[in-house]
């Protein structure tokens, strides 16, 4: 019985480009393999990589916009997937990515894609025999660059040399890179010739928008409706603006009432099986900016990590791929009027002092 082969790729992809897809690509062909996997970095990792860089760790682009460029790239060819199983790590995983896929594909031949010119210092890695066990590495040889020549060159990678395979590099990919992507963004030059179309339109949003906070995280997660906040509302108190606003969908005291002593999580729930009121979508944003008030007027830490985000646009931290794929967020409905309130607010709170 054929074995299936498995091409992966695993990198920051901090902008993937069209190099990615076509070095994976060409793999499959020259492997004759039936499935490719692109499995990007977390955010921690990937920010780490370009500080070491010495450039500024604002260049790290999120792990969900990673993620849907990767999707937007690879869209037309039904071989290819995104991996996203070390998104929520904090460091570079190689090994035990490989071991889990190949327990997770038992039968299957698995190929991870390894940088050619990075050879002479593959041999140095701690693991490197283990990921040699664990998968077959590829290298990419070119007109400027004969891999083989090294692996026969080194005894390390000769020892090894039966897990090391050697395939020829795809032309028109050596001058497509992630830097450029930036340095040309950076530039306001094209970049439709690095980037695939869908990922294109993803980037130069993101470009846009360089300095909004778009997720409501890490130290500013208290500006989501989701943080515990007790918030009293007409005699009742609740957990978070999220629960307090899920009550305010009914008209109804006894089932507003339900929603005390409920999480933000629990009282979303509830408020998908209740009857919701009539007006609820002329008042929603009213109800919304009065809790808001009380949440940041009341709490003064709140207050001043709200203030804390300076002139930064906030965009709704419920960031999705709905969104994403929206590429424009004011044109769908209600999508990012959390961030138009907070910035309302934080304006308002400002002229205060």
């Amino acid at each position: 019985m054929k074995r299936e082969k498995i091409a992966i790729l695993g990198g920051s992809f901090n902008p993937p480009t069209l190099a990615h897809l076509r070095i994976v690509q060409s793999a499959l062909d020259q492997l004759g393999a039936e499935r490719g996997i692109f499995i990007p970095s977390c955010d921690k990792y990937v920010a780490h990589k370009i500080k070491k860089s010495g450039r500024p760790v604002e260049d790290a682009l999120p792990a969900i916009l990673r993620v849907l460029m990767l999707e937007a790239t690879i869209r037309d060819d039904p071989r290819l997937e995104v991996d996203e199983r070390e998104l929520a790590g904090s460091t570079g995983r190689t090994l035990l990515t490989l071991q889990e896929i190949g327990r997770e594909n038992p039968d299957a031949e698995l190929y991870y894609i390894f940088g050619g010119d990075k050879l002479d210092v593959l041999a140095g890695w701690k693991t490197f025999v283990e990921v040699t066990e664990a998968a077959k590495l590829i290298v990419f040889a070119r007109e400027d660059y004969d891999p083989a020549a090294i692996i026969r060159e080194n005894e390390a990678l000769r020892e090894r040399a039966d897990a090391l395979v050697v395939l020829r590099e795809p032309e028109g990919i050596s001058e497509i890179s992630s830097t450029l992507v930036r340095q040309r963004a950076a530039r306001g030059e094209s970049i439709d010739d690095l980037l695939a179309p869908g990922a294109t339109r993803l980037y130069r949003w993101e470009v846009a928008k360089k300095g909004a906070i778009i997720r409501f995280d890490g130290a500013v997660k208290a500006l989501a409706n989701d943080f515990p906040t007790p918030i009293k509302r007409a005699g009742t108190t609740f957990s978070s603006v999220e629960a307090a606003l899920q009550a305010a969908k009914s008209l109804d005291p006894e089932v507003r009432a339900r929603f005390k002593g409920l999480d933000a999580s629990e009282a979303r729930a509830l408020g998908e099986t209740i009857a919701v009121r009539p007006d609820w979508d002329e008042v929603k944003d009213a109800e919304t900016e009065d809790l808001l008030r009380v949440k940041f007027g009341k709490y003064p830490n709140l207050k001043k990590i709200l203030l804390s985000t300076e002139n930064k646009e906030l965009i709704d931290g419920g960031i999705d791929r709905d969104l994403y794929w929206g590429f424009d967020f004011r044109r769908v409905a209600g999508q990012n009027r959390l961030g138009e309130i907070l910035m309302k607010i934080r304006e308002e709170l400002r002229a205060r002092g």
